[in-house]
């Protein structure tokens, strides 16, 4: 473990580890997440029977094969082609047929789900006792807002971070939009960090280099520092609130946010929750981590690197597949 990383890990309190929610976990966690493997919990979620059975067990992570929901009712499933494509929302084909490779939507079965393969998430955590959720993740294909809304009395006000893959077009028959999630994330007290953007050229022309239409994201939010303190605030247990706030600066070295980690040291140490005399020595790490294998600045570096970016544009193809592009980073990192 990176010396940094394991300078935090060490103290948090062992009644409240370090509990990551992949909701949507066909594929496995994404990679980025090595950092924190030592220290995390797992919860995953993963509706699609035939995802579901590809998922291998590893250690401290828990499977579940139910869909998250606002609440626990009967819903209607629809399989697709492509296993990463399937919701609880009908594949808008009218939409989708102006893009290319559209058959992975195609609807190959419908499974109805019954009330109790489908949960909320405060219902699940009061089910199986876990008193804390620190990080999730969502890529459910429409269904990210009344995932959220379940979350709502005992998730969302101790959740630091959320990364969320959100539609700007309707996708799927009726889903909630962006603008809808963010309008939820932001009046619970989420803030917009970064986005990484997905874009599509439509099948009638997409032999130029450029980039289409912007059709999904992957959006990355942490709770507004103050508000989160506040609410965290009502636990009796200082080591609860101090354990959390090391948690979140973990979560922001994953993203190489350290402006928003050093801001959450400094409320911590103001508010008497992070001891005082180890202020220097907390603030140095979160410094000395975001150092690591940093190129500084030496003369001409600004021109040399625009001439590379010039270059490797020229160089760059059309797109991906010829149609299809993306951000690279979300954050400070590549998003893998």
């Amino acid at each position: 473990m990176v010396p940094s990383v394991k300078f935090f890990a060490d103290r948090i309190d062992k009644k409240y580890p370090f509990t990551f929610v992949d909701i949507g976990a066909m594929g496995g966690i994404p990679r980025k997440w090595d950092l924190l493997s030592e220290v995390m919990n797992i919860m995953a979620f993963e509706p699609d029977s035939r995802e579901f059975q590809k998922l291998k067990s590893v250690p401290r992570t828990t499977y579940f094969n139910y869909a998250l929901y606002n609440r626990s009712q009967n819903l209607k499933f629809y399989l697709t082609k492509e296993a990463g494509k399937s919701s609880i929302y009908k594949p808008n084909a009218d939409l989708l047929s102006f893009f290319e490779d559209t058959d992975r939507f195609d609807v190959v079965k419908e499974e109805d789900l019954p009330s109790a393969r489908v949960k909320s998430l405060d219902d699940i955590f009061v089910e199986n006792n876990i008193p804390d959720v620190d990080f999730i993740k969502i890529d459910t294909q429409g269904s990210e807002l009344a995932i959220l809304q379940g979350g709502h009395g005992k998730v969302l006000p101790q959740l630091f971070g959320l990364n969320v893959e959100m539609e700007f077009v309707e996708m799927y028959k009726g889903q909630p939009l962006f603008r809808d999630v963010d309008r939820y994330l932001y009046d619970n007290d989420f803030r917009l960090i970064d986005m990484r953007r997905y874009y599509w050229k439509r099948k009638d022309y997409y032999n130029y280099l450029g980039k289409g239409q912007l059709v999904l994201g992957d959006a990355l939010y942490f709770k507004d520092i103050d508000v989160w303190l506040q609410d965290l605030k009502r636990s009796a247990s200082k080591e609860y609130v101090s354990s959390k706030i090391y948690k979140g600066i973990l979560i922001c070295m994953v993203y190489k946010t350290f402006d928003y980690a050093v801001s959450l040291a400094k409320a911590g140490l103001r508010d008497g929750y992070l001891p005082e005399e180890s202020g220097d020595v907390i603030l140095k790490e979160i410094k000395d981590f975001s150092h690591r294998g940093a190129v500084y600045n030496f003369p001409g570096k600004y021109n040399l690197y625009r001439v590379f970016n010039f270059v490797c544009q020229q160089l760059k193809p059309p797109s991906y597949l010829g149609w299809a592009d993306s951000d690279t980073m979300i954050a400070n990192i590549k998003d893998k």
